[in-house]
């Protein structure tokens, strides 16, 4: 075979007949499949003389540590639920023997579909994803075919191609039980407060407060509730002083789609004298460590952070091992925290 000055990847995968994704992973090590295709692939890498073909080799000498991606969101801030995950899911990873890398995505990065460097040139294992719910982003990721798992997911879950697993909380069956015990217990109308819209786990609230207001015969409130991506974004309570403003009269309970949605709601009903919950009643998700200690404490719903963390990081060694496999998503049992803000009791 005539020896090139240069050849690219695309090319030997093309002589090979296999993908230059393929081609990428065995010449920086990081090849899992067949030996007779890797064997293959380096013979012709051999032939050209490609000139990366002492990564190769090296690869081959090293001991066999592997390196996996944190993604977050890069807007990710003290009081967000998924923070003390970041810390467990590193200690578990590395107590394993992996390297975790750390990528905080910006907005702009998301909106321009820019892929960390290191994920472009195929230097990753595997990927864990917290938190990013831009949907095109999302699947130009899938499409690099790194194992993925994902805690938390966009709101098109089923639409979204590709092999990769999500782990969420239970959300949906908490938010009716909720919704149900506010109204057994005298309330009539009911906001939700927070962007159904924005992740799988928001719209899961907002359809289980939903079908208990439909169940108990009520349609949901529209007029009390708060849709806003605002609300998600740095400090809500001006937002939510202006939602208060233009109500009429304020309904007998809210259903806030987070802790942080939740307290700085609290925060502006208490400004103007309002009494939670002798006059209106709030519950909300995540358990945050500011909601037990507020006054008064908030009733919520909480997942336990361990088993999120084992099922991620179990999903994704699975996934490792078996890239092929069908998309796996799992449901994280949840509990209901009766505390203060409300009158209903478990």
């Amino acid at each position: 075979m005539a020896v090139r000055e240069k050849i690219t990847l695309q090319e030997i995968a093309d002589m090979v007949g296999v993908s230059r994704n393929t081609v990428s992973k065995i010449v920086n090590g990081r090849y899992t499949g067949s030996a007779q295709i890797r064997n293959r692939v380096i013979t012709v890498l051999r032939e050209n003389n490609y000139k990366g073909l002492g990564q190769v080799e090296e690869a081959e000498e090293r001991d066999g540590v592997k390196t996996l991606l944190l993604l977050c969101n890069g807007e990710m801030d003290q009081s967000n639920f998924f923070l003390p995950l970041v810390n467990e899911i590193q200690q578990n990873v590395e107590s394993r023997g992996y390297v975790l890398v750390f990528y905080g995505v910006l907005q702009e990065e998301m909106e321009r579909q820019q892929l960390p460097q290191m994920v472009e040139e195929d230097k990753v294992d595997g990927i864990v994803c917290i938190e990013l719910y831009h949907r095109a982003y999302i699947e130009k990721l899938l499409r690099c075919g790194i194992p993925t798992v994902f805690l938390e997911f966009c709101r098109d879950l089923w639409d979204v191609p590709g092999r990769y697993d999500v782990v969420l909380m239970n959300n949906e069956y908490p938010a009716h039980r909720l919704t149900a015990g506010l109204l057994e217990n005298g309330c009539k109308r009911i906001g939700f407060v927070g962007n159904a819209r924005l992740c799988r786990g928001n719209y899961e609230r907002y359809r289980g407060y939903g079908s208990a207001m439909r169940e108990y015969g009520l349609s949901p409130e529209n007029a009390c509730c708060l849709e806003d991506a605002e609300l998600d974004r740095g400090n809500p309570e001006e937002r939510l002083r202006e939602f208060l403003d233009s109500l009429r009269e304020l309904p007998d309970a809210f259903v806030a789609a987070s802790d942080k949605i939740a307290l700085a709601l609290l925060a502006v009903l208490k400004e103007r004298g309002v009494q939670v919950p002798r006059q209106v009643q709030i519950v909300s998700f995540d358990n945050l460590r500011e909601g037990a200690v507020v006054d008064p404490p908030l009733t919520t719903v909480g997942s336990d952070r361990e088993e999120l963390v084992q099922n991620v990081i179990g999903c994704l060694m699975q996934r490792m091992a078996s890239p092929g496999r069908a998309r796996n998503v799992i449901y994280v049992d949840s509990r209901i925290i009766y505390r203060k803000t409300s009158l209903i009791q478990s």
